[in-house]
């Protein structure tokens, strides 16, 4: 569970997440804050389809971490496993950081989950 003083710090004016975000296309003003527990999501839509910004402070989560739960859904998918995908940033990048002054923040945004039959 995220510490209180770090969760304070991220809602904050929603300031790291209006940063964060910029680092993927998205619809303009769509971008809401929806919760917060080990890490930060909001939802926003980009083309009229949802996605999820999930931010961590870098000491609640590691960038290896962040990297092993990637790989981890890569090998789901792999194995045709349902499972949501990460989505690359404009930079080419699936992890995004920014620093302020309350330190380093970790991004990734996902794809909205898809119900599957079968």
């Amino acid at each position: 569970m995220m510490k209180l003083s770090n969760m304070i710090k991220g809602v904050d004016s929603d300031a790291v997440a209006k940063s964060l975000i910029q680092n993927w296309e998205h619809d303009e003003a769509t971008l809401i804050f929806w919760r917060a527990s080990s890490n930060f999501v909001y939802a926003f839509e980009n083309k009229q389809e949802k996605y999820f910004l999930r931010f961590s402070f870098d000491q609640e989560n590691s960038i290896e971490q962040i990297k092993a739960e990637l790989d981890f859904m890569e090998y789901l998918k792999s194995n045709h496993y349902p499972c949501v995908s990460p989505i690359l940033s404009v930079n080419g990048l699936y992890i995004e950081t920014v620093e302020n002054s309350e330190g380093t923040y970790f991004a990734v945004v996902f794809s909205s989950a898809r119900h599957y039959i079968g």
